[in-house]
Order: structure tokens, then C-alpha cells, then sequence
């Protein structure tokens, strides 16, 4: 019995052993993701601070990252990405390199569009279709992980109706064993009661 107990135990540490590992990696993949996000809000705001500052149609890909850092980690990561922001916002506000174009603010195969409006509409495209894309990609895992919850479930009942059933067949054998069990006693003293 001690040894059993002592195997239930060893169990039990190599799983939370394994448990904690997993736990260790993901947080990991999350310090290293969310690290990511910032150098990224970082080198945007430097990349839109040469070249126009706020002015500059894709300073809205701000949002994207935030976005994106909200669809995929947690809570602290977003506020960090959206504070980091925040302030790339406000230093872009306060100071940049502009942005000259001399020569391209009118193309003469679409006058009515100014190569800021083009700008804009190539920005927000873009942090659109970015934004679509990430939100898709954790929509179908979401769903894979859901199903793999289901396929779980469903596995798990599956277990509980046969141990229930094997219960069941136990307990039949058993209480079929026990009258076989009467008769066979009874039927050997008959046999040496008619053999003497």
C-alpha cells in the first residue's frame, strides 16, 4: 500500500513537474511576443518621425499593434503597447522631421487624389487588412481549440460510460457468483450424500 501511494505521489510531482514547464514556456512565449510588440511601437514611431510625424498616414498602424497585442496576450501587455503608444504619439506631436514631397502633391492620372490622400487610403487599407488577418488567425484557433475541447469532452464521456458499464458487469458477476457459488456446495454434498 505505501509503495502504491509513493508511485501516486511521484506521479503527481512529474505532472505538476510537466505542469510548470508548460507554464514557464508560455510565459516565455509571452514576455518574448510582448517584447516584440513594443520594439515594434518603438521603431514606428521613430520610422514616423522622420518621416512627418502624425501627419504621416500610417501613424494609425498604432492601433493595429494595439490590436493585435490585445487579441493575443494579456491585459498588462496591452496597457504597456498602449501606453508605449501614447506616448510615441505625444513626442510625434510635439517634434518631427518633415515629410517634403516636392513634386509629388498632384498625379496627373488621378487629380482629385493628392499623394497624402493616396497615403492615407494605402495606411488604413493596409492597418485593415493587418488587423483582419490577426483577428482571423486567432478566430480559426480559437475554434480548433474549442473543437479539441469538444473532441475532449466527449472522449471523457465516452470513459464514464464504460467504467460505468464494467461497474456494472461486476456487480452482475458477482451476484451471479454467488448463487453458482450455493448451487455448486449444494451439488457436491448431494454427490457424497448418494455416493455413501
Amino acid at each position: 500500500l505505501e509503495l502504491s501511494n509513493l508511485s501516486t505521489v511521484t506521479d503527481f510531482d512529474s505532472l505538476l513537474s510537466s505542469n510548470r514547464e508548460a507554464v514557464t514556456k508560455v510565459k516565455l512565449l509571452e514576455n518574448l511576443l510582448g517584447s516584440s510588440l513594443l520594439v515594434d511601437v518603438v521603431t514606428l514611431t521613430a520610422m514616423l518621425y522622420l518621416t512627418g510625424g502624425i501627419t504621416n498616414p500610417f501613424s494609425c498602424f498604432y492601433f493595429a499593434n494595439i490590436a493585435v497585442c490585445g487579441l493575443i496576450l494579456a491585459p498588462r501587455w496591452t496597457w504597456a503597447v498602449s501606453g508605449l503608444s501614447v506616448v510615441g504619439i505625444a513626442v510625434l506631436l510635439i517634434d518631427t522631421w518633415p515629410l517634403k514631397l516636392s513634386g509629388f502633391e498632384s498625379d496627373s492620372s488621378l487629380p482629385f487624389l493628392s499623394i497624402r490622400k493616396q497615403g492615407s487610403f494605402l495606411a488604413l487599407a493596409t492597418c485593415c487588412l493587418v488587423v483582419t488577418y490577426f483577428i482571423n488567425i486567432l478566430m480559426n484557433e480559437l475554434r480548433n481549440r474549442e473543437q479539441r475541447l469538444a473532441n475532449a469532452e466527449a472522449e471523457r464521456m465516452r470513459s464514464q460510460r464504460l467504467e460505468a458499464l464494467a461497474t456494472l458487469a461486476a456487480g452482475a458477476g458477482h451476484e451471479l457468483a454467488s448463487p453458482l457459488s450455493t448451487i455448486a456446495v449444494v451439488a457436491k454434498e448431494l454427490s457424497r450424500k448418494l455416493d455413501k
